[in-house]
């Protein structure tokens, strides 16, 4: 009876380990999946039905660990487990987005129309984006079914759990870098918990594929021994605390990351630096929205409100203007008189309207709509302004405009055409980020700016030449207009093209391209990004819409200030400021360059404001020619974190030799275990010193690089010098542990260990150590030693590593 009793147990104690290893594959492959759903929550900010596609999201994270984890117990090949995912995740997600897993005939036309239906709104509309326009759920479902392919291949394929933090950190950067905030400190805790339980348990499986010694003349491998769950996870911390810390503080030096990871507030540390996202980014997209919006209404005794600003750009690179950096401390707040506006004479004449202000919830920003400039302002809120700006910042990351009141104080300078002209140069903004050009600004903008006003004796009139040319010769429109206001941009702007058309776009690059021209005259400038003109309701209140937005220029002159100016062609702003129309000494109009166009030509490709004709399905490309310095810098610090986490364990290892090297005889021979452990090799279990040291040279090499055979000779007859450093360590490592107090006798052990260690590494095959380099297993398994040794008897078993003895 007892051989069928046998026959069961060794076919159950098989089928247990299969059932075994599926069930640990399907665990890990679960846990990275769901963890890079919670890393996907993070996404939420993308559109305000977020449930359309964090729900499919939850289905595909169980069809990627339920493929993945099978695929690999059968032992499928890795790039055949690759391809059949993406073969059976991409009929998920196409069951999803057009109804059939196959997209083929009209399953194929609803899924190209769902995505580019998605694109349109992507890119017409600013997040999150609203209800009654067609989702963009095709895109984040298929993004989020990539980066869940991306963690499962690293973490379950490839085996490399560290390097899933890549991913999740994309992941979780994405919008911190699009939307501008920070991410949710519950998602990013939720994202480290997974992560941290990936490396736990994938460590955990591998120590277990070591097993178990069966005696006490048993040879195994110690990283199956002498690591307890303590140890275990004690490792896993080390490792997701370095990846952790990365998390946090790379995006630190990201600068469209801005300055915060967990949304929480500016002011929580006590800086006074704030790193702005750049306004311009939805203005294209909210003048061509197919729909109007109301965004701002306002109560005031002014009879005329216009140029309602939100925020200014100070700086211009040969990308783009930006809004460079703010310095506003906790006196610089939104409550009470403010000071008065810098460079304005004291002696120049002002009017003051009272403002009651009323944004609409719909309109979600960090920057506070204001006139300009304003003697008092009250707003609930940390609300903050810069000294240099005068325009207003949220100081809290929770704190947006949506459906907020507040009111204040504008004032109305009244300027004179001929104070300006005669004022000086503005010295104390020479060299500042009001005047900084690019060292390689196309000098077609420089020269143009000189034709147009080298008959015009003063700065003032300068800039009024300028702003006058580019109303009269330039063509407003949205439809054929550039993307962007970079150098290049505004090069290809003024530059006639083939057909002679040039200066064709909207406010962006009228303004932007005023700026410029007069800071290469010396004159500060920045732009400013605001509404235009309202229109006034029957109860006599103003309401500014999304059509409203607009960009325009403001030119610093001492004495006067900050000074508005209206370059933007009068299809779109009917009117300029009454100081640019005094009557200065006349110009030739010959000596100013022409168009040549004719003025069918200029309105040819004219399309009308947006208020008078809506821009029902308009799609055009907005591919500007700019340099993606944005993209350029992610995927550099995409790469370094990949060089980062590729050098991390061969640099602790090393560290670590290099210590133990130095401090005696004990350390030494943990450092020829870790090393025995490193390249792949079995150290015996229960051995004295001297019989540790009889079983390693038989594995004993040349030195590396002097057998080039794929699968070195060793033995110990290989490295005679190697046998003897070996035995004089042995000798040592007796004395310390069983000579009587007072017979320790100094050794120079560090050479000798090198010899030994390089020997181990001759007779090993170069895969090994390759491996043992870069991805050294000491690092996982522990250290410690057990303070006695254990019976024969009990050797079956023992899990610890009997290090005192052997």
């Amino acid at each position: 009876m007892s051989a069928p009793a046998a026959s069961t147990l060794s076919f159950q104690r098989p089928l247990g380990r299969l059932h075994g290893g599926l069930r640990d594959a399907l665990l890990l492959a679960l846990v990275a999946s769901m963890t890079t759903w919670a890393a996907l929550l993070s996404w939420k900010g993308f559109a305000v039905t977020w449930g359309g596609f964090m729900g499919p999201l939850v289905t595909i994270a169980v069809v990627v660990a339920l493929s993945g984890a099978v695929l690999r117990w059968l032992r499928v090949p890795g790039p055949l487990v690759v391809l059949a995912q993406v073969v059976i995740v991409g009929a998920v997600v196409s069951l999803y987005i057009c109804g059939s897993p196959l997209p083929i005939g009209d399953a194929y036309t609803r899924l190209d129309l769902a995505f580019q239906e998605a694109s349109a709104s992507a890119q017409q509309y600013s997040a999150p984006v609203p209800r009654g326009v067609p989702p963009i759920d095709p895109l984040l479902i298929a993004g989020g079914a990539a980066c869940m392919l991306l963690v499962d291949i690293v973490v379950g394929t490839l085996r490399r759990v560290p390097l899933a933090g890549l991913p999740l950190l994309t992941v979780y950067s994405i919008p911190v870098s699009l939307l501008g905030g920070g991410v949710s400190w519950i998602v990013f805790t939720f994202t480290t918990i997974g992560f941290l339980l990936m490396l736990y348990l994938q460590e955990s499986r591998q120590i277990a594929r070591w097993g178990r010694p069966l005696g006490s003349d048993a040879i195994s491998d110690p990283s199956g021994f002498g690591v307890s769950n303590g140890a275990l996870r004690s490792s896993a911390a080390g490792i997701g605390a370095a990846a952790t810390a990365l998390a946090i503080v790379v995006p630190l030096f990201v600068p469209t990351l801005g300055l915060e990871v967990f949304s929480g507030g500016f002011g929580q540390g006590g800086g006074n630096q704030i790193k702005i996202v750049n306004p311009t980014t939805d203005l294209m997209r909210d003048l061509r929205r197919p729909q109007d919006y109301d965004m701002v209404k306002v109560v005031t005794d002014d009879p005329s409100p216009s140029y309602l600003r939100i925020a200014v750009l100070n700086r211009f690179s040969d990308n783009e203007w930006s809004s460079g950096d703010r310095t506003a401390s906790s006196d610089q707040s939104a409550t009470g008189e403010l000071p008065p506006p810098a460079g304005l004479d004291p002696s120049v004449p002002t009017r003051e309207f009272s403002y009651d202000v009323t944004i609409s919830p719909d309109f979600i920003s960090t920057w506070l709509p204001t006139q300009f400039p304003i003697s008092a302002i009250q707003a609930t809120g940390d609300w903050r302004y810069d000294l240099t700006t005068m325009d207003f910042m949220a100081f809290d990351d929770d704190l947006k405009t949506s459906g907020m009141s507040y009111s204040m104080t504008a004032l109305q300078p009244t300027l004179s055409a001929e104070a300006m002209a005669r004022s000086s140069v503005a010295s104390n903004l020479m060299n500042t980020q009001f005047t900084d050009l690019p060292t390689d600004l196309p000098s077609s903008i420089r020269n143009t700016a000189t034709t147009i006003t080298a008959d015009y004796p003063t700065r003032f009139q300068k800039a009024v030449a300028i702003q006058n040319w580019l109303r009269d010769n330039g063509h407003y429109t949205l439809q054929d207009a550039p993307s962007g206001n970079g150098s290049d941009t505004l090069e290809d702007f003024l530059n006639p093209s083939l057909d002679g058309i040039y200066l064709t776009g909207y406010c962006e690059q009228f303004a932007a391209a005023m700026a410029v021209m007069a800071r290469t005259l010396n004159i500060p400038s920045r732009m400013a990004i605001g509404f235009l003109q309202p229109e006034q309701e029957a109860d006599g209140s103003w309401v500014y819409s999304a059509w409203d937005l607009h960009a325009w220029p403001e030119l610093y002159f001492p004495g006067s200030g900050w000074v508005r100016f209206e370059p933007t062609p009068p299809l779109r702003a009917t009117s300029v400021p009454g100081y640019t129309q005094h009557e200065f000494p006349q110009v030739d109009p010959s000596d100013l360059p022409s168009t040549g166009a004719t003025s069918d030509d200029i309105l040819r490709p004219t399309v009308s404001d947006p208020k008078e004709n809506n821009q029902q399905g308009q799609s055009a490309d907005e591919s500007g020619t700019s340099i993606p310095w944005r993209a350029i810098g992610l995927g550099v610090l995409v790469m370094a974190l990949l060089v980062v986490l590729a050098l991390l364990p061969r640099g602790l290892r090393r560290r670590r030799r290099a210590r133990r090297l130095e401090d005696g005889a004990e350390p030494v021979w943990i450092e020829l275990r870790d090393t025995v452990v490193d390249l792949g090799l079995t150290w015996p279990a229960g051995r004295s010193p001297r019989e540790t040291g009889s079983h390693l040279v038989h594995y004993f090499g040349r030195p590396v690089g002097t057998d080039p055979a794929a699968r070195p000779r060793h033995g110990a007859d290989v490295a005679p010098e190697a046998e003897v450093a070996l035995e004089r360590i042995v000798g040592t490592i007796e004395l310390q542990r069983y000579a009587r107090p007072g017979s320790d006798q100094a050794a120079i052990l560090k050479a000798d260990a090198e010899t030994v260690i390089g020997a181990l590494e001759g007779g090993v095959t170069p895969g090994a150590l390759r491996r043992a380099t870069w991805l050294p297993r000491s690092l996982f398994v522990s250290r410690r030693r057990p303070t006695q040794r254990s019976s024969s008897n009990d050797e079956v078993t023992y899990t610890g590593v009997v290090d005192h003895v052997g």
